[in-house]
């Protein structure tokens, strides 16, 4: 039963390892300022504060 279920045959038999690409630095970079943008206009738009509100 163990060996049945783990048996190949799924996407994980065709993907590769992500470790140690050679863009693995840039991915990175790209993805916390991605993530860092998009939470900052999130911000904006939910707390909808225009400049003359201040």
């Amino acid at each position: 039963m163990y060996v049945g279920v783990r048996a190949g045959g799924g996407i994980g038999d065709e993907i590769e390892d992500p470790a140690g690409d050679e863009f693995e630095f840039y991915r990175i970079i790209f993805d916390i300022t991605f993530f860092f943008f998009v939470i900052v206009i999130l911000l904006a738009i939910i707390q909808g504060k225009r400049q003359s509100d201040c």
